[in-house]
Order: structure tokens, then sequence, then C-alpha cells
């Protein structure tokens, strides 16, 4: 019997190395499969947790200081495919229209716009890429170069952007558009308009820049895209 016993207890720690044997490898194949599928996972989450935390830690767009001088860009005005009247821009063939415009502030035009001709999109920049280099080397001062208006922003500032075809046989109104500037933020405005009798005004981007910003902040944030 204490043969019996004995025989019997070294089968058992035999059986049991034998299976340890076996389970500790499969123990460490399945701890490092969890690891690789939570680092994956852990990536991924990790990744995306960037992406929002990026969007989540953007800053908020700045709002405008009251009392404050501001250059105001008009960068982009867009027209209707045709006239407020429903006519064709151009009366002696199918070209587009040579926008221009006007800013008024306190009854006075304090800005013309060049004329963007043949086109329902117009363009216009503060200061011209070619420009840049020769403000930061120096060469040439910012006040002569930037081409802007200025406006001392209060709560009510409120200017008038007046639109036209400048065409040679006449000149034709747009749409005369009403920006309140004291609810707008720094950087880029865009609205939209709504075609009726009396404005043909599709689309307007107005860029405000802080006026007080140095020269080299200035300069980057006039020339942006």
């Amino acid at each position: 019997m204490t043969m019996f016993f004995k025989q019997s207890s070294h089968k058992r720690r035999a059986l049991g190395k034998a299976w340890l044997g076996v389970l500790v490898p499969l123990v460490l194949i399945a701890g490092a499969a969890l690891g690789y599928v939570a680092f994956i996972s852990g990536g991924k989450n990790s990744g995306e947790g960037q992406g929002s935390g990026n969007g989540a830690n953007e800053p908020p767009p700045q709002p405008l200081v009251h009392g404050q001088d501001y250059y105001v860009v008009v960068r982009t005005i867009e027209l209707y495919p045709t006239r407020p009247n429903g006519k064709a821009w151009d009366r002696l063939d199918d070209s587009g229209p040579d926008i221009s415009f006007d800013l008024q502030w306190q009854d006075n035009t304090v800005f013309e716009g060049d004329t963007k001709q043949d086109t329902l999109i117009g363009s216009w920049e503060a200061i011209s890429l070619d420009l840049k280099q020769a403000i930061l080397k120096q060469k040439i001062d910012l006040s002569s170069a930037i081409d802007a208006a200025i406006i001392r922003i209060e709560k009510d500032t409120e200017v008038i952007v007046k639109v036209s075809d400048n065409d040679l046989p006449g000149s034709d109104e747009a749409g005369n558009v009403k920006l309140r500037l004291g609810k707008m933020k720094l950087g880029d405005n865009t609205a939209n308009y709504k075609f009726s009798e009396t404005n043909a005004v599709k689309r307007m981007v107005v860029r405000i820049i802080d006026k007080s910003l140095p020269v080299a902040q200035l300069v980057e944030q006039a020339t942006q895209p």
C-alpha cells in the first residue's frame, strides 16, 4: 500500500508538471495576445483622443476689444449669376460682372476696393505676397503697404459695403450689405445673403486684424490664406 501511494504521488506530480508545461506557454501566449490587443486599442483610442483633444483645445474665437482700432479687410465677395432684377450682368455679352465696392463708416467712404473684372467671385488682400518680405525686412513702411480700412470698433459699430458691377456702359448696384463689426471676431467672418430685388450679393468674407499687433504678426495675419 505504501508503495502504491508513493507511485500515485509521483504520477500526480509528474502529471502536474506536464500540465504546467502546457499551461504556462498557453498563459504566456494569451497574455501576449491580450497585451497586443490592448496596445492596438490604446493606440487607436489615444489617436482619437488626441484628435478630439486638439479640436477641444483649439482657442475659441477671440472677441474684439471695444474702443480699439482694427484693420477691416473685405477679402471675398461672391455675387449671384444675375443682377437683382434678374438680368445679365453685362449688357453687351455674357461676361461676368466687374466687382467693386466702397466701405462706408459713419456716412463716409473710408475704403474703395479695386475692381475685379469678369468674375462672380472677387478676392482682395490687405498685403500682397510680393510686399511681405519687403515689409519684414523694413524696406517698405507697413502703413504705406497695407491696403485696408482702419476702423475703431465699438459695441454698436456698423459699416456698409456698397457692392457694384463697374461696367463701362454704366455701373449697376449689386447690393448694400450692412456689417455689424461689434459682433464679429478676429480673423475671417463669413456671411451668406439671400437673393432679392435689391440684393445680388451671395457671400462675403471679412477679415478683422488687430492693428496693435507687432509688424511680423500683423503681416502674417494679413497674408495667411
